[in-house]
């Protein structure tokens, strides 16, 4: 998947890099943490602390009393939340800025963490009738980008990640 990322990102298809790029990293949070493949898996820069290391996480929601979660992220991971993805949603919004001013600077906000945002931290584009769009990251959109080469739902991480946690003791 890897050199799939790094050859769209030397090809002439801006938007087919930008979500495998996305996908590509959304992914490897959900393998690290074993959170569920829901729409918008990480919602906001503000879920996650870069300085602790941890990532807020709302993947079931059981009642009102137990909304979501805090887990540990790797350092690398969270390295890359806190200067490479920034970086590149400053270099979309540059690119977007003609073909598509508002979404670009709703990237451009998310990117310097301005503000709450009108954007999921996380998000795919799409080209429609009415111009360059956004779109939630989601389990189903991720299979149809053809990225990665396997029969196996996003969910397997979770659940090899329960399992091998339990094998070694951990409760």
């Amino acid at each position: 998947a890897a050199v799939r990322v790094d050859a769209a990102g030397k090809g002439d298809d801006f938007l087919r890099f930008c979500n495998f790029y996305v996908a590509y990293h959304v992914v490897g949070l959900l393998a690290y943490t074993g959170v569920r493949p829901v729409n918008d898996s990480f919602e906001q820069a503000r879920h996650f602390d870069l300085e602790d290391g941890f990532a807020f996480v709302n993947d079931k929601v059981v009642d009102d009393e137990h909304e979501g979660r805090p887990i540990p992220v790797r350092r690398s991971l969270i390295e890359w939340v806190k200067n490479d993805y920034p970086h590149h949603l400053r270099q979309v919004a540059l690119m977007l800025r003609d073909a598509a001013p508002g979404l670009a600077e709703a990237i451009e906000e998310l990117a310097y963490a301005k503000k709450k945002g009108k954007l999921p931290f996380f998000f795919h584009l799409e080209q429609t009738e009415d111009g360059i769009q956004w779109a939630s990251v989601s389990e189903q959109s991720i299979r149809e980008l053809g990225l990665f080469d396997w029969p196996l739902p996003l969910n397997f991480f979770r659940h090899r990640l329960a399992t091998g946690l339990r094998k070694l003791g951990a409760d």
